[in-house]
């Protein structure tokens, strides 16, 4: 593993017998849940189309930077991960955001990539730490490896707790039930924008939406804290800024 990818956490917590007792429950099956959303990707688009005459950003690193952002607001409840069972179980609530993406191969099949960067000492830097226009040529460099069978070893180091995939790309799926891979504590996933008739501003209009979808490990989170991060991410979606 290459000595400068590594992750910082800030503390390890001892979970409360509610949230073992939780972690008892689902033993026997996968410890997830899911809620999902609606969201107008109206403002989004028009700021993709927009940047093609100066960035020509990506909707799925625009998505990426959304995401990140509204995870900022939410790091020391969501920024964490499941470690152990029973009597050995611990929370880690990590300082840097490890945020990774689903991408296609070249085979046509998924795999699981950390975005991280690295800095003029060459130490690894996160999601984060970059602006708009260094991630969106990140993600691009990503992809075309993963399509060109050209990723190593260390770009899928570390395993990321926290997963973006769009599933976006793939016209026929208007709805979906993503599992949460192993390893993983949270995944964002967003579904098509498609135009359906919606209330905007006290008038009938139709408008691109696009459902977005949060998987998660219930032994580490309940609804309210789920709603909460979703209501902080689709304000950002419908409401960007760069």
């Amino acid at each position: 593993a290459d000595e400068k990818v590594r992750l910082f956490y800030m503390k390890e917590l001892k979970p409360s017998p509610f949230r073992l007792a939780v972690a008892g429950a689902y033993k026997n099956q996968p410890p997830q849940a899911s809620c999902a959303a609606d969201v107008s990707a109206a403002s989004l688009i028009e700021f993709v189309e927009k940047s093609k005459y100066f960035e020509n950003y990506t909707f799925n690193s625009c998505l990426i930077f959304i995401v990140a952002a509204a995870l900022s607001k939410m790091s020391e409840k969501l920024n964490m991960l499941w470690v152990g069972e029973d009597k050995e179980a611990k929370i880690i609530v990590y300082d840097n955001l490890n945020l990774g993406m689903s991408l296609a191969t070249e085979k046509k099949e998924t795999t699981l990539i950390p975005i991280r960067d690295k800095d003029v000492a060459g130490e690894s830097i996160d999601v984060w730490h970059l602006t708009i226009h260094r991630l969106n040529k990140l993600v691009a460099e990503l992809s075309e490896k993963a399509k060109r069978g050209k990723l190593s070893k260390n770009d899928y180091l570390p395993h990321p707790n926290i997963i973006f995939n769009n599933l976006g790309t793939l016209a026929n799926i208007d709805h979906a039930s993503p599992l949460l891979p192993y390893g993983s504590s949270l995944m964002i996933t967003a579904l098509k924008a498609k135009p359906r008739p919606t209330i905007y501003k006290g008038h009938d209009m139709i408008r691109p939406i696009m459902p977005i979808i949060i998987t998660f490990d219930h032994r580490l989170f309940d609804g309210p804290v789920i709603n909460e991060f979703l209501g902080i991410l689709k304000d950002k979606i419908e409401n960007p800024r760069f």
